[in-house]
């Protein structure tokens, strides 16, 4: 669509004086007209009697720069609003009555329920064909400088690009904060920068860069003000009325950032727009993809070189990492603080001068506090006496590790734009050495009170620096295999069991099932405790809890005498309590299988990102292994596991499809097709895992397989959606139907 060049010759502009007219419309939730007005009429040359009851992509028969179908059962503009977006629009070329061409930019807003459906705009696009190769030379002059400059040279180069040849008032950038939890704030340019860095982090579907993060689309508005995701109350004071944004793509695929302008006027080129973004977001995705990825690299080495630099020494590396981040950030001074330890360092600061630490933070890093139970928000601001304050979250997979505070004196100058997305992602990278050492260091007794923070299965040899993995440890204090050693082995993935002391017991085999029903939802809050109502009202909802706390602490009693090795002076290992709050103990020792699953998929994860696909590969797949089906599968119905269920089985799909591109790699197709088939059992809506199913059964020279696929898919898709496959997936079958082999010869490769 917007983002492709024009290949061969652009379809010529109809020339008269349609360029004033709008065209507006609308269809009901299956995409046919029910409303077609004369603007419409005027620009299309098609009757409002001819276009009532048809389908809309039918009706205007939209195509892309290169000729190719855009509008269909399947529109993609259509799919940004089923994501949740109130607006969406693409740049099309449409045919007119008179066999022209016209370039016009289809805008869609979301009707509300009941009834529903969609209200449409057709504008004419403002500029002739031979601007758009006048950007496209002009981009590919910048896109050709981006790989060679710095992070940040980059970034405001593109940016400065882009207000030159768009006319917007300003732009931004932002980049996927580690574990892509929300976007942070990297760049500005352009006016209105009080309005533009009110806010410097936003949660998937917050502002306009998290709900770009979320849809995973572009999104534009000339109504910016009345938006409801806008949460920085000066830019929606601004005077600022349409913005455009799009996802920044890494070499992965996967989004790593998003970049966006803005503008005074309404009467804005969107589809011109989007062009542009378009062609400037490839390559500079690439440059932050490969940036923030050097960066993580070079502080894991510096950390384990200031680890094994000698005696190994924890606390040592800690103070490294925070006078780095101190430096990093240009800040005065700092403090760490690990969860359970308190502070651990301090650098640069007088002996009087404390950190502002809310109550809330403080709870959570008190060293009575036996687990992570929170995830605060990064960059947080306090002013002090002479100062201001503001801190950054360290965070692995299992949560909230620590945080560092950062001081800045009299100037109360933050760290420098550029480096918010920079230092999460280096204190990311080091939090995660940190947890991978652990078990080593805590063998060792060079670690400050390790055995509090979540133990992860990386260890090094004695006498070694070098990390290798031991077997599938689920985070348990003594190293070696966890599942061996453990107690306590919980099986959540599938039919839930538990494995006591070597000893199977299912559900059946215990007399009250709402105690099983309390340790899972104790479990599916992965250690934060829980208050007494709240897991009254999950056990019997609607109850008064009052009524039912007699029975409530039964069960409690009922599952600590099943699964506890016997507590003396109530202090018990597996179910906790601190007064009326309730949690499971993820760091005691159990065997959780969805923990280690989640963990093996992010060391397969890491072993991809330093290029060792052997390791890659086999943590990929014991995680897939351990998936023996859906989380708490039989727990169908319940709300408070319904969202982990989801996100584990999109990491096993994920796994699954990483392993197949691993065999593809080495042409070991007939593996490929067994993970693909697995992952198409877990998600068989997956359009892509089809597309490549197809591909796999045609390298191994099985077309009429392949075909078959192709039939699966499409069958699927409209009977699950309404939707039939994409032009690529079509485009694929061609293929598929004309050559033997992918190579185009008539043997097996």
């Amino acid at each position: 669509m917007g983002a492709d060049a024009p290949g061969g010759r652009a379809p010529a502009e109809k020339a008269s004086g349609s360029r004033e007219i709008e065209g507006w419309f609308a269809v009901d939730r299956d995409l046919r007209v029910v409303e077609w007005d004369e603007g419409a009429e005027s620009l299309l040359g098609i009757s409002r009697a001819e276009a009532l009851g048809q389908a809309c992509y039918q009706v205007v028969g939209g195509l892309d720069e290169r000729g190719r179908p855009v509008c269909g059962p399947n529109c993609p503009v259509h799919r940004a609003l089923r994501l949740g977006l109130p607006a969406t629009s693409s740049p099309l070329v449409v045919r007119t009555r008179d066999g022209g061409l016209l370039r016009v930019t289809c805008q869609l807003f979301a009707l509300p329920d009941p009834p529903g459906g969609t209200l449409g705009r057709l504008r004419p696009a403002a500029h002739r064909s031979s601007e758009v190769i006048h950007d496209l030379a002009v981009t590919s002059a910048l896109s050709s400088q981006v790989p060679a400059a710095s992070f940040q040279k980059s970034v405001d180069q593109a940016l400065n690009f882009l207000l030159r040849v768009t006319g917007a008032e300003a732009g931004e950038v932002w980049v996927v904060e580690p574990g892509g939890r929300s976007v942070v704030f990297v760049s500005h340019q352009g006016q209105f920068h009080p309005a533009f860095t009110q806010m410097t982090r936003f949660a998937p579907g917050e502002g306009f860069p998290g709900v770009t993060l979320l849809a995973r689309q572009p999104v534009c508005t000339d109504r910016l003000p009345e938006q409801p995701y806008v949460l920085r109350s000066r830019l929606r004071q601004s005077g600022l009325q349409s913005y455009v944004s799009v996802p920044l793509i890494g070499a992965s695929g996967k989004i790593v950032g998003t970049i966006g302008v803005s503008f005074l006027e309404r009467q804005v080129n969107f589809g011109r727009v989007l062009r542009l973004l378009g062609w400037v977001s490839s390559s500079l995705g690439l440059k932050v993809d490969a940036t923030l990825a050097e960066f993580r690299e070079s502080a894991r080495d510096q950390f384990n070189r200031v680890v094994f630099g000698g005696e190994p020494d924890l606390r040592r590396a800690l103070e490294w990492l925070l006078v780095e981040m101190v430096q990093l950030a240009g800040a005065d001074g700092g403090e760490l603080y690990l969860v359970g330890e308190g502070l651990v360092a301090r650098h640069g600061l007088a002996e009087a001068l404390a950190a502002p630490v809310e109550p809330a933070v403080k709870e959570l890093l008190q060293p009575a506090l036996p687990v992570p139970v929170g995830l605060p928000r990064s960059w947080q601001t306090r002013v002090s006496a002479g100062g201001a304050w503001c801190w950054i979250p360290l965070l692995a997979n299992e949560g909230l590790m620590g945080v560092v505070l950062l001081y800045y004196g009299g100037r109360k100058q933050f760290p420098p734009e550029g480096m918010f997305g920079a230092l999460e992602h280096f204190a990311a990278a080091v939090t995660e050495s940190l947890c991978l050492l652990r078990p080593w260091l805590t063998r060792r007794g060079s670690g400050v009170g390790l055995a509090r923070l979540p133990a992860r299965t990386l260890v090094s040899p004695e006498g070694s620096g070098t990390l290798v993995l031991a077997g599938t440890s689920g985070g348990h204090p003594n190293g070696g295999n966890g599942r061996a050693s453990a107690r306590l082995e919980v099986r959540c993935l599938g039919p839930f069991e538990l494995v006591i002391d070597g000893k199977l017991i299912t559900p059946a085999m215990v007399s009250r099932k709402k105690a099983v029903t309390l340790l899972k939802i104790l479990l599916a809050y992965n250690g934060r405790p829980q208050p007494k109502e709240a897991l009254i009202e999950l056990l019997w909802p609607g109850a008064d809890p009052e009524t039912k706390a007699s029975q409530f602490h039964v069960l409690v009693h009922e599952l600590r005498t099943l699964i506890e090795p016997g507590g003396r002076d109530q202090r018990w290992t597996y179910v906790c309590n601190d007064g009326d709050r309730y949690y499971f103990n993820i760091q005691s020792g159990a065997f959780i299988d969805a923990r280690e699953f989640a963990r093996l998929c992010e060391q397969g994860r890491w072993a991809e990102a330093r290029g060792d696909w052997e390791q890659a590969m086999a943590a990929y797949q014991q995680a897939v292994e351990l998936y023996r089906g859906d989380y708490f599968e039989d727990e169908p119905y319940a709300d408070w596991c319904w969202h982990e269920r989801e996100r584990l089985r999109e990491m096993c799909v994920d796994a699954l499809v990483r392993l197949a591109e691993m065999c593809a790699r080495t042409a070991n197709w007939e593996e490929a097709i067994r993970y693909l088939r697995r992952a198409l059992e877990l998600d068989p809506v997956r359009e892509d895992l089809h597309s490549k199913l197809m591909y796999a059964l045609w390298a191994t020279g099985r077309r009429a397989e392949a075909v078959r696929q192709y039939q699966t898919c499409a069958r699927i898709l409209s009977e699950k959606l309404g939707l039939s496959p994409l032009p690529e997936t079509q485009e694929l079958l061609q293929k598929i139907q004309a050559s033997p082999y992918p190579d185009g010869s008539d043997s097996r490769p």
